[in-house]
Order: structure tokens, then C-alpha cells, then sequence
């Protein structure tokens, strides 16, 4: 790369790369609420997209780039229940617990891992509240700590356990924040990526196996996507059915999500559809294929309000950058820091 005060200009593939590692140096949690971007920069911070009516919530990211891939209501606060909010119990397990340690529980005693696995995938509440035990003294606290270092502002834990709790609130966005920290921990990884869990806990009361209660990861049930690589349970409120999953759509890892007026079964075939559309959604500009190794970069910047491309819907990614407008974006960049 090259650039002087003589107007030299540097290639725009070095500015996505620096930009991108300036980010993740920051420790910023991408994407950024949405309601953030709009009102830095005036701009939707994912393409528009028509959901399904009965999705009230939902967020899905590119895992690896950041990207905010849809969104519909991300940021508006719902009550967690379930797997949206053992997720976080799991987490802070994940730090202070190996999958193998023995922990006591009412009857008995159990693996870490075992116990992940019937709170997560089966919604079993003494399960989480072991871990909590386990995890130590005001886990809660805790838990309310652990949202907000991970930028989870909109998020607040009454309980360990997944039970329905009034003043317990969380996003989309918030999950998506969370369960992309879950994946980049790897504790448990097993566990969230299998549609049935062989537990080695005889003494403990849980049974020989536990099944997925997110039928989309079981190849027997009729709402198996082959797509989805790990799910991280699921839970019904008075009025919704959320859960977190994470897939293979195209060439993206994606991260997504939701909560539905619907079902349980129907809200996986919500799911279903909305990773149709992340499939086949199209990025910011018609001259940045999906296919080329800069498109998440590009994208992600897009998201973010930092590149608005060189008019007509096209970014010029062939182009070269003044010094000018490299110091343009990165004055927008600083907005984040």
C-alpha cells in the first residue's frame, strides 16, 4: 500500500483490511444495534427484506464477517425464555467449568457437559440451575455483568434457569451477540451441534439420552434443514417461541436469531425460510460478487454506514481510494469507538 501527502492513493482492498482489523481490535460487538446505525448515519443497516408476518423478532448475521444479513424488530426487547436465557447460564459455565468436571445437583451429581445439555437442548431447569450453583454466588449478577461486557445492553437476567420472569428482557441482536460468543468459546460445542446427547452422569437422574428439542438439526423430523449446524435451544413465553441457531447458508455461517408468534414446529419452518433468504439475498453492491474473497468485507463496512460505494449501486472494487476518502471513513469509523 501506498499513500502520501502528495495524494497518493492506496488500494481499497488494504483499506478493508485495515478497517476490518481496527474493529476487531476495538472489541466492538458487530453488528451494532440497529437503531445506532440509523441514527449515525441515516441508513437501514440490513437489505430490506419481506418476513413472514408471524416473526415478531429477528436478527441473522454472517458468523465469520459480522455482517447484519436481516433484520426485522431486532432491537425491540422481548421476554427470554428457555435457551435464550440458559444460553447465557452455558457461557459463564463455559469459563469456569471444563465439559468433564463433576457437578452436584438435588439427587445426585453430573458432567458439565450432560448437565449443558439437558438445560440447552431439553429446557431442563434444575440442569441450569445446577450449573448456576456451580458457577457460583450471584449468578444472576453475574450473568447481567457478563451481557453487558458482551454489548448486550438491551438485556436483563431474573433468572439462571430459562423460567418466564417479569422484568426479564433481551433482543435479537443481544442473542446474536451471545451466541456468537458461545461459538468462538467451542466449550460445548458438542453439544449444541448434535440432534441427540449421550449423557455419562448414572448417578444424576438425567436420562440415557437427550433428544433436541430444535427438530431441524434431527434427521427423522420432517422440519430437518441440513443447513443448520448447531442450535442453542429453545423456549415459549406467554406469546412467543424463541431460539438461537446457527447454519451453513451458501458460502456463510449464519447466525440467526428469533421469536415467533407461532408454535414451536412452526416457528422451525419460519426459520427454514428466513435462511432461504439469507441464501439469496444480494450484498450492497451489484459490481461485489458473493463469490469474491472481499465480499464480507464490503458488505460489513456497507452495514455499518462506513462505505456508501460510487453511485448507481456499484462499489468499484477494482478502483483506488484517496487519501481523502480513506480519512473520510475513517472519521465515520470512530462514531463506533
Amino acid at each position: 500500500m501506498r499513500m502520501t501527502r502528495s495524494g497518493r492513493k492506496c488500494t481499497a482492498r488494504a483499506l478493508w483490511a485495515l478497517s476490518l482489523a481496527l474493529l476487531f481490535v476495538a472489541g466492538i460487538c458487530i453488528p451494532a444495534h440497529a437503531a445506532d446505525l440509523q441514527a449515525a448515519f441515516g441508513e437501514e443497516d440490513a437489505p430490506a427484506v419481506e418476513l413472514d408476518a408471524r416473526i415478531s423478532h429477528l436478527a441473522a448475521m454472517d458468523l465469520d464477517t459480522g455482517a447484519l444479513l436481516l433484520a426485522q424488530d431486532a432491537d425491540e426487547p422481548f421476554a427470554p425464555t428457555g435457551g435464550a436465557v440458559t444460553m447465557m447460564t452455558t457461557y459463564l459455565a463455559a469459563q469456569a467449568l471444563t465439559p468433564e468436571v463433576t457437578v452436584a445437583m438435588d439427587g445426585g451429581e453430573a458432567r458439565a457437559a450432560d448437565l449443558v445439555a439437558a438445560a440447552i437442548l431439553d429446557g431442563d431447569q434444575d440442569s441450569a440451575s445446577a450449573l448456576a450453583q456451580a458457577i457460583g454466588e450471584d449468578a444472576v449478577s453475574r450473568m447481567n455483568d457478563a451481557a453487558l461486557t458482551l454489548g448486550m445492553t438491551a438485556t436483563t437476567y431474573v433468572s439462571p434457569a430459562g423460567t418466564p420472569e417479569e422484568g426479564q428482557r433481551t433482543t435479537c441482536t443481544d442473542l446474536l451477540c451471545l451466541g456468537r460468543a458461545l461459538v468462538e468459546s467451542e466449550t460445548f460445542a458438542d453439544v449444541f451441534s448434535c440432534a441427540v446427547w449421550e449423557t455419562a452422569s448414572p448417578d444424576s437422574g438425567l436420562p440415557a439420552q437427550i433428544e433436541n428439542r430444535v427438530q431441524m438439526l434431527n434427521p427423522d423430523s420432517v422440519f430437518y434443514d441440513a443447513r443448520v449446524l448447531s442450535a442453542f435451544g429453545g423456549g415459549s413465553g406467554a406469546e412467543l417461541f424463541n431460539t438461537v441457531i446457527l447454519a451453513q447458508a451458501g458460502e456463510q455461517r449464519v447466525l440467526v436469531a428469533c421469536a415467533a408468534q407461532a408454535d414451536e414446529e412452526e416457528t422451525y419452518a419460519l426459520l427454514s425460510q428466513a435462511l432461504d433468504v439469507t441464501t439469496s439475498a444480494e450484498g450492497y453492491f451489484t459490481d461485489v460478487s458473493s463469490q469474491r474473497w472481499y465480499a464480507g468485507a464490503v458488505n460489513t463496512m456497507a452495514s455499518m454506514g462506513l462505505v456508501n460505494g460510487v453511485g448507481d449501486g456499484t462499489f468499484n472494487p477494482n478502483g483506488t481510494m484517496t487519501q481523502e476518502e480513506f480519512i473520510t471513513i475513517m472519521g465515520r469509523l470512530a462514531a463506533f469507538l
